[in-house]
């Protein structure tokens, strides 16, 4: 069976923003779902998320890995999440399209409802 990585990030060297407060939330929920928050190996938030769960190293190699194969990408701040740098380490995105297609972003600004 295909596996459900979902991957959340606020900024890549800071936490404590909406991604980070849905990650916590949906910590809990036991429905198969992978769940990984992205944030740079540096960081003082780092110790505090993995209280709640899997947190892998901005651009580390595990981290590249699972963009790859990961169905969702959950986001406070679209502009850091950098998917241009994606394209960039991973290749021409045109050659990836049915991954494209099969991945979701999610942007998750201030007061608004995720569909």
């Amino acid at each position: 069976s295909e596996r459900n990585i979902w991957l959340y990030m606020d900024r890549h060297d800071k936490a404590d923003d909406n991604a980070e407060h849905l990650f916590r939330y949906s910590a809990a929920i036991n429905d198969g779902v992978e769940r990984y928050f992205v944030v740079s190996k540096n960081s003082p938030d780092k110790k505090r998320l993995k209280k709640y769960g899997n947190v892998i190293d901005y651009g580390s190699r595990e981290h590249k890995l699972l963009a790859l194969f990961a169905s969702k990408y959950i986001t406070s701040n679209f502009l850091h999440f950098n998917i241009i740098k994606f394209q960039i380490l991973f290749g021409n995105p045109i050659k990836h399209k049915e991954k494209q297609k099969r991945n979701k972003y999610h942007y998750k600004q201030c007061n608004t409802r995720m569909n």
